[in-house]
């Protein structure tokens, strides 16, 4: 499996395009399409679908260009997918507003973990609140996408209109609970390992034993 990451210019937003057997599957959706093209044509790998994160604007501003360009699904938890059409929620705000066109190739997650497959990739969903009610990471072999919810020596912003510190603590001690992985690739920064994740989840933690 590789793992090639992509720094999007202006919010230092992180994609992640994860290359199996010819398969690929993109981590979030900011990345230009001449890049993604680039790294796909490079890796002689199909594009398979789109899973997202979550719905703040950073992590979505080219979603409309991919799925126009590729056809393929997006993947999304269910409490975040009103926010693409709307740049409060989205948190784009007024000025610079992102609104959404597609309204087509999504599948909604409603459940608090789900195990499926997308191009023979096999891919398991944690929904992980706290920065965001639709925040969720994924864990592909022994690597885990952690979005915004947790960054290497930082854990996402929690002052957001659906963000929550309460349930920010209940996943910080999911993780905990979590089997441990070799690298976790965040939203923004560098990857980590599960030391890291360890020292990061105790600097933060204050609830304890809720779950």
């Amino acid at each position: 499996m590789e793992v090639i990451r992509f720094k999007e210019e202006i919010f230092k937003a992180n994609n992640f395009l994860v290359i199996e057997n010819g398969n690929a599957i993109l981590i979030d959706a900011s990345v230009q399409i001449e890049v993604i093209r680039e790294a796909l044509k490079e890796a002689n790998a199909k594009l398979k679908g789109v899973l997202l994160t979550h719905s703040h604007f950073d992590h979505i501003l080219n979603l409309d260009a991919i799925v126009e360009a590729f056809g393929v699904p997006v993947y999304l938890y269910k409490n975040g997918f009103n926010s693409l059409y709307d740049a409060v929620k989205n948190e784009s705000g007024l000025e610079h507003p992102l609104i959404i066109k597609t309204k087509e190739n999504f599948i909604l997650f409603d459940r608090e973990q789900e195990e499926f497959e997308v191009g023979e990739i096999k891919i398991k969903m944690y929904h992980t609140p706290g920065h965001s009610n639709c925040s969720v990471c994924y864990e592909i072999g022994d690597y885990m996408f952690t979005g915004d919810t947790i960054f290497k020596g930082l854990i996402g912003r929690n002052d957001l209109w659906n963000s929550s510190p309460k349930e920010q603590q209940k996943t910080l001690q999911k993780f905990l609970k979590l089997s441990p992985k070799e690298f976790y690739f965040a939203g923004h920064g560098v990857h980590f390992n599960y030391n890291f994740l360890v020292k990061t989840i105790n600097r933060y933690l204050v609830v304890r034993n809720t779950l």
